[in-house]
């Protein structure tokens, strides 16, 4: 489901998604005000992280992440989704912080027949990060920029040259499996876009 400009590929069927949280969390510390959400019984217990490369070659602050996770429970997880989204329309004072900015969430977006949830994070007066997220199939996915987003999903719907070989040999198929894939011709250039 990954587009073939993918540089990066990590995936492993043995991971909690709670864990995952975690250190996002210990990274980029997260708070939800007044908020219960847990996302990880709606998850299985495999992941994929994935750095989708640019066309361009103009420096970058963002790199273009994705995390892809299996979904267990379509319906559960888009409605812990929404309540995610009622804390932050809802926050009288209070939004969603993630390193102390504020997390906006956008109009959703309908693309080629998915629904595409955008959010924004300020840094500063004129510059903003925008990603996202979507549930596509029986996948939920996040992306840090919403090219890299629709360049997923344009791959899983065919309208854009999938990365071949995401497919899981057999041996990686077990408990603890995992799986990386670097292509150095895309991931070189990646590495030389971020701004210093």
């Amino acid at each position: 489901i990954l587009p073939a400009t993918t540089a990066l590929l990590g995936i492993s069927n043995d991971v909690s998604p709670t864990a995952v949280w975690k250190q996002v969390d210990a990274s980029l510390p997260i708070q939800l005000p007044g908020s219960q959400i847990n996302l990880s019984s709606y998850l299985k217990s495999e992941m994929a992280f994935a750095l989708i490369a640019s066309a361009s070659d103009a420096p970058m602050v963002m790199p273009s992440l994705l995390l892809i996770f299996p979904i267990t429970d379509g319906a559960g997880l888009e409605a812990e989704l929404m309540k995610l989204k009622q804390v932050e329309d809802s926050r009288n004072g209070e939004p969603i912080l993630i390193n102390g900015t504020p997390l906006q969430f956008l109009e959703p977006q309908d693309y080629h027949g998915t629904a595409l949830q955008l959010a924004q994070l300020r840094l500063g007066f004129l510059f903003s990060l925008k990603g996202g997220y979507a549930l596509v199939d029986n996948y939920w996915m996040v992306g840090t920029t919403v090219a890299g987003l629709k360049s997923a999903i344009d791959a899983f719907g065919g309208r854009e040259t999938a990365l071949a070989g995401t497919t899981l040999p057999t041996q990686f198929n077990q408990p603890g499996g995992s799986h990386l894939l670097l292509q150095p011709n895309r991931f070189g250039p990646e590495l030389k876009r971020f701004l210093p």
